[in-house]
């Protein structure tokens, strides 16, 4: 699926819904294309939390597999993500933010410290975030939706094999 037709079901979508979109821009990010709606409905595009900015990756994703060809199933899975209004950008620097800070204060008390409670996403972002600091490690604990990441002083050390 190309990023014009994922484009036009995400106009559709919207307009089913009765959303006003002023436009949709695309932006390439790596090897992930970013769908960012502008629209002034933003809140209720995005929901508490981004919840329902994520249904609505889910949804968009979902109609863009079942309009590809039936002889297209070995395909790649699309990597695309829809933004409304910035939201996403705003939240990762947000996330960087906080975890920079919560990072600082595991090494100035040398403990270890726990983030609130993030998607499986949003640790990602976190853990990468923090994996090339040399002072702190990351791990998710927890079940579910009360799934966090506790930042560790101290990087686990490679242990030493008898023979070393």
């Amino acid at each position: 699926m190309n990023t014009s037709s994922v484009q036009a079901t995400i106009q559709e979508f919207l307009e089913r819904l009765g959303v006003v979109v002023e436009g949709i821009d695309e932006h390439k990010v790596g090897p992930q294309t970013i769908f960012r709606i502008r629209s002034g409905e933003s809140g209720l595009l995005i929901g508490s939390g981004g919840e329902t900015l994520r249904a609505l990756n889910h949804l968009i994703r979902r109609l863009g597999e079942r309009a590809r060809p039936s002889s297209d199933t070995a395909a790649e899975p699309l990597s695309f993500l829809v933004d409304v209004n910035g939201y996403h950008a705003k939240r990762i620097e947000e996330l960087h933010r906080n975890a920079r800070l919560l990072s600082e204060r595991a090494r100035l008390f040398r403990h270890d410290v726990e983030m609130p409670p993030m998607s499986p996403y949003e640790r990602m972002i976190v853990h990468a975030f923090l994996a090339e600091d040399p002072d702190v490690a990351t791990q998710s604990s927890g079940e579910g939706q009360f799934r966090r990441v506790v930042i560790r002083y101290g990087k686990p050390r490679k242990e030493l094999k008898p023979n070393e």
